[in-house]
């Protein structure tokens, strides 16, 4: 008590002056920390996921098996803006009823936390809407015939404004941009990507110990590709913007480039079906090119990492010849190594595109 009564007098001067600038301090970083991780974002624990997976696995995991369409041609427009973390797309589908009895509901999955901006289906109306999982369930006025097409249209934003407390975003950086189509646009029906895996988790949250694989003999599982289910082959269409100091890259062979107001926009275009799952990158590559035997081999690098650029390029000569010798001819005419960041520490083969982390 006799030092905390003299604590006024002993505060005045530079001591106070010292005491109110590390309190000012204080709470003003904890108030820029609450903003982003509360206000600007939500806030997630390890168990708020696990709840959440749980969750949507009780309300929709009872649609896998529903019947849907497959999307046989797909557009996108992707607008990149690597420095403020976003990318817009603007996107469409053609899809068609594989299925010999006509499909009176289409099924949308988004990813969690993508905004949705718009969304139109030709011959469709909304029926149900799962926001806390975005998921959405549309009609057809007249059902979906087998054989017949139709056509999907959408519009997504994905950012982040600021930080949030865990899994900040990586994908859309300042230079190295690294994401695929199911990070921005949506896929048919419901599937068991993201559900709870781990045995002793599932018995925790009072679901069955094992997400069981269908019987060898399963007709409809058969049907499915390991990709995902709601297409088979397809045409793709994909135009990249970006920053103009940086190149943008997509499966497919380029069709257009320009280079405006900063921006710099290249249109990709298949020209034979590939498989639906596409890669887009963005970053202030430097490339190695070379042409063998009438394919145009490619590495996308950073200019600070060119140790093995060589030896890359040697294997993938070494490597057209062992493969086209003891499997069959190789299916494009170009084939690229891209590099992207560290924060994942994969690499994946898409159409004539090889991103490596």
């Amino acid at each position: 008590w006799p030092r905390l009564r003299r604590l006024p007098r002993q505060l005045r001067g530079p001591a106070g002056l010292i005491m109110l600038g590390l309190l000012t301090v204080f709470a003003g970083a904890g108030g820029y920390i609450y903003l982003n991780t509360n206000v600007w974002n939500t806030y997630r624990t390890h168990l708020d996921d696990e709840q959440w997976q749980a969750d949507i696995e009780r309300a929709l995991l009872k649609y896998e098996t529903l019947p849907q369409p497959r999307i046989d041609q797909v557009r996108l427009d992707v607008d990149l803006f690597p420095h403020q973390a976003t990318v817009v797309t603007r996107g469409s589908y053609r899809f068609v009823n594989r299925t010999s009895a006509p499909i009176r509901d289409l099924h949308l999955r988004f990813e969690r936390d993508l905004r949705i901006d718009a969304l139109a289906i030709e011959g469709a109306r909304p029926k149900q809407t799962f926001a806390r999982y975005n998921y959405r369930i549309f009609r057809f006025d007249t059902p979906l015939q087998p054989g017949e097409r139709r056509s999907l249209s959408f519009t997504t934003t994905r950012t982040q404004r600021g930080f949030k407390n865990s899994d900040n975003n990586t994908k859309v950086v300042d230079n190295g941009t690294f994401i695929n189509d199911l990070d921005i646009a949506p896929t048919f029906g419901m599937t068991r990507d993201g559900l709870l895996q781990d045995r002793a988790k599932r018995r925790k949250y009072g679901l069955p110990p094992q997400l069981r694989l269908a019987p060898l003999g399963d007709a409809a599982s058969r049907s499915r590709t390991y990709l995902r289910p709601d297409s088979d082959w397809v045409q793709a269409d994909i135009t990249v913007s970006t920053s103009a100091d940086q190149i943008p890259i997509a499966p497919g062979y380029k069709a257009s480039e320009t280079v405006a107001n900063g921006r710099r926009t290249v249109r990709f275009k298949t020209d034979a079906p590939v498989q639906h799952f596409f890669s887009i990158q963005s970053a202030a590559y430097e490339v190695r090119r070379q042409t063998y035997k009438g394919i145009d081999l490619a590495i996308y690098y950073d200019r600070q990492h060119p140790w093995n650029i060589e030896r890359m390029m040697r294997a993938m000569r070494v490597s057209m010849d062992y493969y086209q010798d003891n499997f069959g001819p190789y299916q494009f005419h170009q084939a690229r190594i891209l590099e992207f960041p560290d924060y994942a520490k994969f690499a994946q083969s898409f159409a004539n595109t090889i991103p490596y982390s």
